[in-house]
Formats: structure tokens, C-alpha cells, sequence
């Protein structure tokens, strides 16, 4: 099952503070993938939220990954004695994908929200997003490969 998946503060207040924090989010993220039977599509990384496109087998192993996740950032959190006041200071949400349609949407949406933001003028320019990793030949976080067809060849068009 694929799935769309975020994590946020509770307070709206930025997730990421400096290029450690996102460098910490991404080995975060790499050593729960590995503890859960998940492949990672997709992922930005913005200065308030994360958002992931997975899929996983079984279907609840989703939710596992997203609840590990978001708690080991929490904890490395409070380690760094940030300004955080409650014992999970982190949301996190899912959202099932029906189809490939929808999934490649959600791809591209997340892929090119820091051109939205002003970040870069292209996707494939944000270090903290997979796309940055895809046009490289060198994404670290699936071992599955896209579909052909059906619009995914557009990832190694981004550059």
C-alpha cells in the first residue's frame, strides 16, 4: 500500500533548524526504513514539516514507521534541549494513495514544494528532497524503482 505521510511540531514551529538537523532527519529516517519492511518513494524536507511517500507491506507497517520516526525525532529533540514542552511534541498524519495516478501527484506535489517556497528554482536543487537524490542516480532510500510509464520517467527530467 502507498501512502502519503507528514510530520509536523505541534506548535507550527520549525522542525529543522540548521542543515544537522535535516542531516539527522535523513539517518533517522534511513535506519527506520530499515527496521520496517518500507520503501521511501519520495520525501521534502521543509524547514516546518517532513512529508514521505511509502509503501509498505504489510499495510499497517505504515503507520509503525511514521510512529518510530517521529518519536526518535522527538527524542533527539529534547537531547538538543530545544524549546519543547510536551512529551511528543511532534504530529504525525497519513494518508492512504488509491492508485498510481494519485501517487504520482502526491510525487510531484511534495518533489516541488521548495520551488513553491522560493527555495530553488528547480527540484532537483534542494538537497533535502528526494528529487535532489533521483536526477543523481544515488536515492539512498528505496531499493524499488518506479514503475515505467504512467509519468514517472518525469524524475529524471527535474534538472
Amino acid at each position: 500500500m502507498n501512502c502519503l505521510l507528514g510530520i509536523r511540531s505541534r506548535e507550527e514551529a520549525v522542525l529543522f533548524r540548521n542543515s544537522r538537523d535535516y542531516e539527522d532527519f535523513l539517518r533517522m529516517l534511513s535506519n527506520a526504513r530499515g527496521r520496517f519492511q518500507v520503501s521511501v518513494f519520495a520525501f521534502c524536507l521543509m524547514p516546518e514539516y517532513a512529508k514521505l511517500i511509502v509503501r509498505s507491506e504489510p499495510m499497517g507497517a505504515s503507520k509503525d514507521f511514521l510512529s518510530c520516526l517521529a518519536k526518535d525525532y522527538a527524542v533527539q529533540s529534547i537531547v538538543k534541549k530545544r524549546e519543547i514542552k510536551k512529551e511528543f511534541p511532534l504530529k504525525a498524519w497519513r494518508s492512504c494513495l488509491k492508485n498510481d495516478w494519485q501517487l504520482f501527484n502526491e510525487i510531484k506535489k511534495i518533489e516541488f514544494e521548495p520551488v513553491q517556497a522560493g527555495f530553488v528554482l528547480s527540484p532537483a536543487h534542494y538537497r533535502y528532497s528526494s528529487a535532489f537524490y533521483r536526477v543523481r542516480n544515488d536515492f539512498p532510500l528505496s531499493k524499488e524503482h518506479f514503475p515505467s510509464g504512467n509519468g514517472f520517467s518525469f524524475c529524471h527530467r527535474l534538472n
